[in-house]
């Protein structure tokens, strides 16, 4: 069957449920557009055959690469949708895959790449706090790299920074959440601002039990991570209007997944649902095949 009498026969689906002019047009000439690609890509194959949700995702990427804007992904996506469900009800396809279809939608993918940082980036912020920020700084650099939140981050206690005897390094810093406790392994380069911390904490004589306190001595606020965070990105050129706090955790969400990190582990480090972070996965790998093609 040609691509004309597939176009004929949606048309018809569309017109028996009352979709008006305008958007039986667009609906056509993106399917259109998508079964031309595909008769492109097979040889004597069928047309219902070959599509399949690697081909779609392959449609949208060049789509993408030829400057198409996200209003007009969306709606090739929403077209391409509802094609394939109108195939699925002729036994014409026999694979069901209008929700991963639904999970390219720019939308989601705008989202998560706005907060995503390229190496670049990161390299440059990191390079920036050990350069000029102070040892409080690095300590809340070093631990939101982690995954860990700014909200767990200000309720460290003292206490929960570990030394591996009573007078040697520093091991870990434990986090408490409400069902268990996760520790951060303490790395040579986190270990000098430690030592500066609890150097200035003596002499500061304060009898606050948080691990990051201001020179007020009154524990750090939310806020006032938010302040520092946002510093060293407009310092090191990076937007303040797409990156926020949670970019940092998603940094490391993306290198545990891009490290094959099991999903579980990433989960109970950053005490985020599976689902969720399995979502966040999907969508990592899509964005870095996308920039590494």
């Amino acid at each position: 069957m040609k691509t004309r009498n597939y176009l004929e026969m949606y048309e018809q689906h569309l017109l028996v449920g009352n979709k008006t002019h305008n958007s039986i047009v667009t609906y056509l000439s993106s399917v259109n557009e998508f079964l031309e690609y595909i008769e492109s890509d097979i040889k004597n194959e069928s047309i219902t055959k070959a599509i399949s949700f690697e081909m779609v995702q392959e449609f949208i990427r060049k789509s993408k690469a030829k400057g198409h804007s996200s209003t007009s992904i969306n709606l090739k996506l929403t077209s391409i949708s509802s094609f394939c469900e109108f195939l699925k009800t002729q036994n014409m396809l026999p694979d069901d895959f209008k929700q991963q279809i639904k999970e390219l939608r720019f939308k989601k993918i705008s989202l998560i790449k706005g907060e995503f940082l390229t190496e670049d980036e990161y390299k440059l912020l990191n390079d920036l706090v050990s350069l000029k920020g102070n040892y409080k700084h690095i300590i809340i650099l070093y631990l939101m790299v982690k995954g860990i939140k700014a909200t767990d981050i200000i309720n460290i206690r003292l206490s929960d920074v570990v030394t591996s005897s009573d007078d040697g390094p520093y091991d870990h810093i434990r986090i408490r959440y409400p069902d268990c406790v996760e520790k951060i392994e303490v790395d040579k380069l986190l270990q000098p601002s430690l030592e500066e911390l609890f150097r200035h904490r003596l002499y500061q004589n304060s009898g606050n039990p948080y691990l990051l306190v201001s020179e007020r001595k009154q524990p750090y606020q939310l806020c006032g991570i938010r302040f520092i965070i946002n510093s060293y990105f407009i310092q090191a050129g990076i937007s303040t209007k797409k990156h926020k706090l949670n970019t940092l955790r998603l940094h490391y969400i993306s290198q545990c997944i891009l490290n094959n990190i099991p999903i579980s582990a990433i989960s109970a480090r950053t005490s985020l649902s599976n689902d969720y972070v399995t979502r966040i996965s999907k969508i990592i790998k899509y964005l870095h095949k996308e920039r590494t093609d």
